[in-house]
């Protein structure tokens, strides 16, 4: 038994609050650990402050020993906007959502920003739903920490966003920003992400994270990884700070940290920090050293500007620099367009560096965006899409300036999509679907998107005229047209032998019409459509929103909505699947 003795010395500013400063006359038996607490009141600070601490420990028998070590703490000035995740985040975690629930106030403004072709496209994201709603949570934390978005207008008298709960507006106000991942200017910054080395990423990063406890708006990043199997997955997650670390991971030592909020976990944990190094390497160890052992971590986007973060309520051009293919299902494929032949698989790109490929965060299909850079004169040029190996099927859309293109065929030899408005697919199809949604001018229709489909057929073609459009191909059978917008939509089947048909209308109804004595007249009618639901799947409408509506009246006005949640995001398989994590039981909360 010895005798020794404890002393704690602290820096200013640091109080004592519980425990003794000098511990004398303690009685330890050689061989034996004790442990002291002591309870330390820290000082509020405007600056950032290292405050350093020491223990010395003195004894009859042995030399006297001090052991030091610090706490850092983040100083408080009236321009920090560090969240605070008591008061800044969302109390509840990622979840899913099919389709993206939107009240009526937000769907009525989200669509008056858009033109008939975008509205054709989002109309598309809605129905198909989400896999994660992380990236419209990201944008909505940090819209509500710069009093762009209204926490009252979420839920009445609710003190910040911590306090609102999982409501209707909630969720609605989240599938609003998720949905604008897809359109421009947003869309052009991801294109041009993904060709920017690691490191120039990392420096911005860390540059723009640095900047928010001085008043700078905290950071959106998005970022994706790769699991053991090579599955691909995205998420998109909020950045506050930056702070030195000491961290080593599978032989990798980091050495600094950006703090984040992630929200597929509400409370803060330091796992889910972003920790890099000075080579520009990087890790997040909840998912590095989760069961599914991510690596390969890639940032996606990094930005702060409002234009890509709140673009509707920014002034800024929708006009874009790209035009925007989707490939559903079979993302190996063949692209032929600016003069040169492109591979596609997944994300990689063989052909050059002006086409790239990559996923939606948070989307719940198997969907590659394939981004082909304009020419230097401005102008778009078509594209023709073959899959890698004959005999797949393919399923694409396309984006201009001024029309959005559909198509859908069961094993065509080629789709080719034009910019002037027409689709077209080469060989003999078993079935297929294509559409061409026109913007104003652009459609000589009284509805903006017209849909033909047929259950076989060689080189179905489709395109605008002055007239309407021209539908064209070789032994087409049981076509069936469908017209829609907003809120009407036209319906009709056409069957004939022959190959070239005029679809327009009369004033009120589709009309087909053929030319029969080639005089390049189309005096001969075919068939006259007649009303049609807009809320059918086919076309325009409200899409989800009917489906929603229809569910509040049935149920009283009390939504139960059973949703299945992945951990973020959809994943990609190799041909065309999608990896689900387990779900829970019936609620929609993570579950790993």
């Amino acid at each position: 038994m010895i005798n020794a003795k404890t002393t704690l010395t602290l820096a200013s500013g640091m109080e004592l609050k519980d425990g003794k400063q000098d511990n004398t006359n303690l009685k330890i038996s050689t061989g034996d650990t004790v442990n002291y607490t002591w309870i330390i009141k820290i000082p509020v600070t405007t600056e950032d402050r290292n405050l350093e601490y020491s223990v010395t420990v003195t004894s009859e028998v042995s030399s006297t020993v001090t052991g030091y070590d610090s706490i850092f703490v983040n100083g408080i000035n009236e321009n920090d906007n560090r969240l605070d995740f008591m008061v800044d985040t969302w109390n509840f975690a990622n979840y899913s959502a099919k389709p993206i629930p939107l009240t009526q106030e937000d769907y009525d403004a989200l669509f008056t920003n858009l033109s008939n072709a975008e509205r054709t496209l989002i109309r598309k994201e809605i129905s198909s739903g989400t896999d994660g709603n992380c990236y419209g949570m990201a944008i909505t934390t940090i819209l509500a920490k710069t009093e762009r978005l209204s926490v009252d207008r979420l839920q009445s008298g609710a003190a910040n966003l911590h306090a609102v709960s999982k409501n209707q507006a909630a969720k609605s106000a989240i599938g609003y920003y998720y949905v604008t991942q897809n359109l421009s200017p947003s869309a052009d910054l991801f294109a041009s992400y993904q060709t920017q080395p690691e490191q120039t990423k990392i420096n911005d990063l860390k540059n723009l994270a640095d900047k928010v406890s001085a008043g700078g708006v905290p950071v959106f990043l998005c970022f994706y990884m790769d699991d053991k199997d090579g599955n691909t997955a995205g998420h998109a997650i909020c950045a506050y700070g930056q702070e030195s670390c000491n961290l080593s991971r599978n032989g990798t030592t980091y050495n600094s940290r950006i703090l984040i909020y992630d929200n597929n976990y509400p409370t803060v944990t330091e796992e889910a920090y972003l920790y890099f190094n000075d080579n520009g390497d990087w890790t997040i160890p909840i998912y590095a050293d989760s069961k599914e052992k991510y690596s390969n971590f890639r940032l996606a986007m990094v930005t702060t500007e409002m234009k890509y973060i709140d673009m509707f309520n920014i002034e800024t051009s929708r006009t874009s620099a790209n035009s925007y293919l989707t490939a559903r299902g079979n993302t190996d494929l063949k692209i032929e367009a600016n003069g040169t032949t492109y591979l596609v698989n997944q994300t990689k790109v063989q052909g050059g560096d002006d086409v790239v490929a990559y996923y939606d965060i948070g989307g719940a299909e198997n969907k590659l965006n394939i981004v082909i850079e304009k020419p230097q004169s401005g102008s778009e040029t078509a594209s023709k899409v073959s899959p890698q190996k004959q005999g797949e099927s393919l399923n694409l859309t396309a984006m201009y300036d001024n029309f959005f293109i559909e198509a859908n065929a069961n094993t065509p030899v080629a789709i080719q999509l034009d910019p002037s408005g027409s689709v077209e697919i080469d060989g003999k199809v078993k079935a297929f679907d294509m559409s061409l949604t026109g913007n104003e001018g652009y459609n000589a229709l009284p509805w903006y998107t017209l849909e033909v489909s047929g259950e076989s057929g060689t080189n179905p073609k489709m395109e605008a005229s002055a007239e309407g459009y021209i539908l064209s191909g070789e032994s087409l059978k049981k076509i069936k047209v469908f017209a829609s917008d907003d809120a009407t939509a036209n319906e009709l089947s056409i069957k004939t032998d022959g190959s070239k048909i005029l679809i327009s209308s009369d004033g009120t109804n589709l009309t087909a019409r053929e030319d029969k004595d080639g005089d390049g007249k189309y005096e001969t009618v075919l068939s006259t459509g007649h009303k049609a639901d807009p809320n059918d799947p086919r076309g325009g409408g409200t899409g989800g929103w009917t489906w929603w509506k229809i569910l509040l009246a049935v149920l009283g006005g009390v939504a139960i909505v059973a949703t299945v949640v992945l951990v973020f995001l959809k994943i990609k398989l190799g041909n065309g699947g999608t990896k689900k994590n387990k779900k829970s039981k019936g609620d929609d909360e993570y579950k790993w």
